[in-house]
């Protein structure tokens, strides 16, 4: 019997013992535990999971996507619209595409109608053209004063018509191969750099602004008033304002015209006109004298530019001036016209047209305010003259033995068709 209650405490006290270790997870011997996973891809934003392709359960919860890849963002965005204009991409934020308005390679109408936008060119079969301008020939006709389309003009997009006007200012619409994308310098005097005694009537366009204009050729106006070709100033004192120093200032630019214009501020200086020289060096040139000056500047041009298009004018007439050697205006240029042959440039000879000086009306002040300078009306005659004898002149350096070099501008002013959407009404100041 004792000794079956030893046996019974032994029995107690090693269940007690088992029960003990079972209920100790943090025993050293248990060799049964697996260890707890940590998330490497913790969101810092919320601190869940970002690892999409985890299983463990700690990584249960996932992050909603505040550290997703970066949204798209548009490379190729309309200007017009805001949409995207690559076609290729199929990004979600790209799927709004432009309709079209600058798609690249999209054909861009050159002549465009400057009041309905539609296309003139009838032989152009793009897309963008279709829709063809209904005015014929010229630009469209807009009212100087009341900026609404003329009478007789038919264009859809005209809207109300001019109820008439005693004065419009007409420029012609020339937008021709040869001046495509060119540029021209024009040098001079006053007269070429459009200085009027009256600045609200005309600013600094006169001729290379209107041609600007007309042609859509780029034109820089290099004139400056007071400027001569020789040394000596309009005062008769020492210029300080060559024309030739306006053209070494852009020597080395590209042009395809230059134009030069000069020689009446060194009459009113009294310049002596002086002599052309057999030489053909530059040292060799008098140019304390109109003559000498002239030549140094046909010196430098034709060097510089000899594949360009070259041109010199000799001023209209102005005979109620009477300042210094004026008067005798007809000395200097004749012998501009044998130095003109020696370098082979051509020239245009507006002093002794009697066409051009009878439309600029030269013998009174309508055109000519203070008898030399001309206002609007004066530069409306003379641009048209100047711009159709530029589309004659050839390249320098391909002037063949025998070309005419003198041209009167009476002789390059074709027929221009009657206006009635036939010419360009637009002011021009």
């Amino acid at each position: 019997m004792r000794k079956f209650k030893f046996l019974t405490v032994i029995l107690s006290f090693m269940v007690f013992l088992g029960a003990f270790a079972a209920c100790n997870p943090g025993d050293s011997s248990s060799e049964s535990s697996t260890p707890t996973h940590t998330c490497e891809s913790v969101c810092p934003e919320c601190g869940k999971c970002t690892d999409a392709d985890c299983t463990e359960e700690a990584c249960a919860d996932k992050c909603a996507g505040h550290t997703q890849a970066p949204a798209h963002e548009c490379e190729s965005v309309c200007p017009e619209c805001g949409k995207c204009l690559d076609e290729a991409c199929t990004e979600e934020a790209c799927e709004d595409k432009c309709p079209g308005h600058t798609v690249s390679g999209e054909h861009t109408c050159e002549t465009p109608c400057r009041t309905c936008g539609m296309c003139k060119d009838e032989a152009c079969t793009e897309e963008a053209c279709k829709y063809k301008c209904p005015h014929t020939g010229y630009v469209d006709l807009i009212c100087t004063t009341c900026g609404v389309a003329d009478a007789e003009c038919n264009g859809e997009a005209c809207g109300g018509k001019c109820p008439g006007h005693e004065e419009y200012d007409k420029y012609i619409d020339y937008r021709k191969e040869v001046f495509k994308d060119k540029r021209a310098l024009f040098i001079g005097d006053s007269i070429c750099a459009a200085t009027s005694r009256n600045e609200t009537e005309t600013e600094n366009r006169g001729w290379p602004g209107r041609i600007q204009y007309s042609t859509q050729m780029e034109c820089v106006n290099g004139g400056i008033s007071g400027a001569s070709l020789s040394t000596v100033s309009p005062t008769g004192g020492v210029s300080t304002k060559r024309i030739l120093t306006q053209y070494m200032g852009v020597k080395d630019q590209d042009f395809e015209f230059i134009i030069m214009e000069g020689g009446i501020n060194d009459a009113m200086g009294s310049a002596a006109v002086g002599n052309m020289t057999p030489s053909f060096n530059v040292e060799d040139f008098n140019v304390d004298t109109y003559a000498g000056a002239l030549e140094e500047l046909f010196y430098h041009v034709t060097k510089n530019h000899s594949n360009a298009k070259l041109g010199y004018m000799f001023t209209f007439k102005t005979p109620n001036l009477h300042t210094g050697n004026v008067d005798h205006m007809a000395e200097y240029y004749d012998v501009a016209k044998r130095i003109c042959e020696k370098w082979n440039v051509p020239f245009l000879n507006m002093h002794e047209d009697e066409t051009l000086n009878a439309e600029m009306k030269v013998d009174t002040n309508e055109n000519l305010p203070d008898w030399l300078h001309p206002n609007t009306a004066g530069y409306n005659v003379l641009y048209k003259y100047i711009m159709y004898w530029m589309e004659t002149l050839p390249v320098y350096s391909e002037i063949e033995e025998g070309y005419e070099l003198q041209t009167f501008p009476s002789d390059v002013l074709p027929a221009v068709p009657e206006l009635g959407c036939g010419g360009i009404w637009t002011k021009f100041y």
